[in-house]
């Protein structure tokens, strides 16, 4: 048992989405979020006047996005000592949970396309703009299920508590504040749109929540199981018998 290591997972957590704060907002301006409704042209414009510090950004974000595989696996090793051996669920949010930085990189990639040469035709940036910011605000059909799964885990434990049970409670919570966020597909302007507040900023405020909550969650579980497994060590030296005194 590496506590060191699992305390350095859950702090990966609140470091990228510091990270996101910082590329995807301060750098690359995408927080409020580009209209969707911008024509190609006010498109190319944003990237021409902004190019070196959306590039900038973009590379922040991707590397907070590679940070967010640590605290996945710290999940999954207190999950699955919640399930002990068959750990059906703690499987499915791990594979789920490592599918999140890929889809956070991939559209990022796109967008660095977007950026690379922005003076190209107008319609060409527009489209792979489209392209990135589509699925880096949709993409959330993996992290949907995964959530879920993490409350389903949590609430089932009854015996050792691992977790707290409102921690469970959370990540339901969080999958059904994930719901609007189809709705970007079929509207570009509203607050349906991906710039809107049921789309983007609900979920911008619960995802960064979670893994805030859940960097907490499991530096509090790796903490108590070394305190629980120093205990159990303890009674043991206790009974253990004296030396015999060596003659000379």
């Amino acid at each position: 048992m590496n506590v060191t290591m699992q305390r350095l997972a859950a702090w990966c957590g609140p470091v990228a989405m510091i990270g996101f704060l910082i590329g995807w907002g301060a750098l690359c301006g995408f927080i409020p979020m580009p209209s969707s409704s911008e024509s190609a042209l006010e498109v190319q414009r944003m990237y021409l006047d902004r190019q070196t510090l959306i590039q900038v950004g973009l590379v922040v974000t991707m590397l907070a996005s590679a940070l967010i595989a640590p605290l996945i696996a710290g999940v999954f090793v207190h999950l699955r000592r919640i399930e002990g051996q068959n750990a059906v669920l703690a499987y499915t949010q791990l594979g789920l949970g490592m599918l999140l930085p890929i889809l956070f990189i991939i559209p990022c990639f796109l967008l660095q396309v977007a950026a690379f040469r922005p003076e190209r035709d107008a319609d060409l940036v527009q489209a792979f703009n489209d392209a990135g910011m589509l699925p880096f605000v949709g993409g959330f059909y993996a992290t949907l299920l995964q959530v879920i799964v993490v409350g389903i885990a949590i609430l089932r434990d009854r015996e050792q508590q691992i977790f707290p049970r409102w921690v469970g409670w959370f990540n339901l919570w969080v999958a059904l504040a994930m719901m609007p966020d189809v709705l970007i597909f079929f509207f570009k302007t509203g607050p349906f749109s991906w710039r809107g507040i049921a789309p983007f900023y609900i979920i911008v405020v619960a995802f960064c929540a979670w893994f805030f909550i859940m960097g907490w969650a499991v530096h509090r579980a790796a903490t108590r199981q070394a305190e629980e497994a120093a205990r159990a060590v303890a009674p043991d030296r206790e009974h253990q018998p004296e030396p015999e005194p060596v003659l000379a």
